[in-house]
């Protein structure tokens, strides 16, 4: 595929070297510890690297001395981490090099100015919309993704992460299944341990994208939404794969909690209130079969409208910033799901 002008890395973004796969790697599997399920891809020794002011620039490549020096003291420090912790194989120093200068060459034109794909008028490029993900960050350490919580994975890391001013974002849309997914371990209070998980996967083809690992599988957690939506200040709501529920003949929503007997809408901040956690479901009918796929609003069965109508108030029910979107924006999409 021809990614040249339309492919861009920032001059400023993070390089993850092998070191940090190593240290994530074994710390995942050293023995003792809580096992969290990462991708153990690097990207949390990464951040720490970054937060550390240690960390690697994709312009750093470009300085060969600079990054020959780098990666020598690098190295020897995580080689002596890795191995005094959890007894790894050292990593070669001179290796790594040879193989990152080369690497710097070759993406000498995908290289771009921090902030000039989104400066229009001063050689950039107009950016039409970014993406994040902002589900993780509602969840408890230390089981939400290793990005900088509550700023990179949603609008402020827009801002963040690209140089974008916060005044130039026009719109927010939230999106979100019509159930709930995860990968790797933590709490999941409204998760499916039965056969009804197992065909919310099937129907979704519900497989980490990274790692091909089959996903949990479980309810829509309405409070976990209203958070998101919240923090984002959303004014559009997508929902999407709806049609995955359309076999069940009934659809439990998780409406709230129940932590040590007490009610309450508000996810659990501490780890230990997830211990004695329980849903507080209000089940809708389903439809217990499959109806004709449609695109259309008018074409959409009655169930499926009821449902999204159903989420929509709940999502919305005492949040300013719902209070503050213009009337007829919240927006409903369903589509076929991948394996259809």
């Amino acid at each position: 595929m021809q990614v040249d002008g339309t492919l861009f890395v920032s001059n400023r973004a993070q390089v993850i070297l092998p070191y940090h796969r190593m240290i994530e790697l074994a710390s995942e599997n050293a023995p003792g510890r809580v096992k969290i399920g990462t991708t153990s891809r690097g990207i949390g020794p990464a951040y720490e690297d970054k937060m550390g002011r240690r960390g690697l620039r994709v312009a750093d490549l470009l300085d060969l001395k600079l990054l020959k020096t780098h990666i020598e003291n690098a190295v020897r420090e995580k080689n002596m981490i890795a191995h005094a912790l959890f007894n790894s194989e050292p990593l070669d120093s001179d290796k790594m090099y040879l193989e990152y200068a080369a690497a710097a060459g070759k993406n000498r034109a995908f290289r771009l100015r921090y902030c000039r794909v989104s400066q229009p008028g001063a050689g950039g490029r107009q950016v039409d919309h970014f993406r994040g993900r902002p589900g993780d960050d509602a969840r408890h350490r230390p089981w939400n993704l290793s990005v900088r919580h509550l700023i990179e994975r949603h609008l402020r890391g827009a801002v963040i992460g690209t140089g974008v001013a916060p005044t130039a974002i026009d719109m927010v849309i939230g999106v979100t299944k019509a159930y709930c997914t995860r990968v790797g371990g933590g709490p999941f209070p409204t998760e499916a341990l039965n056969e009804q998980g197992d065909l919310l996967r099937a129907r979704g083809n519900e497989y980490g994208a990274v790692t091909g690992r089959p996903r949990r599988c479980g309810w829509l957690d309405l409070p976990l939404l209203r958070y998101a939506g919240m923090i984002n200040g959303i004014s559009w709501l997508v929902v999407t794969k709806l049609d995955v529920l359309d076999e069940l003949a009934e659809i439990p929503v998780c409406i709230g909690y129940k932590i040590n007997g007490k009610r309450t809408e508000e996810i659990p901040a501490q780890a230990s209130g997830y211990d004695k956690i329980e849903g507080i479901y209000e089940n809708k009918p389903g439809g217990g079969r499959r109806p004709k796929a449609s695109r259309r609003w008018t074409n959409c069965p009655n169930r499926r409208r009821s449902i999204w109508h159903f989420l929509r108030e709940q999502a919305q029910r005492g949040l300013a910033w719902y209070r503050r979107a213009r009337t007829g924006t919240i927006r409903s999409l369903w589509r076929n799901s991948p394996q259809r």
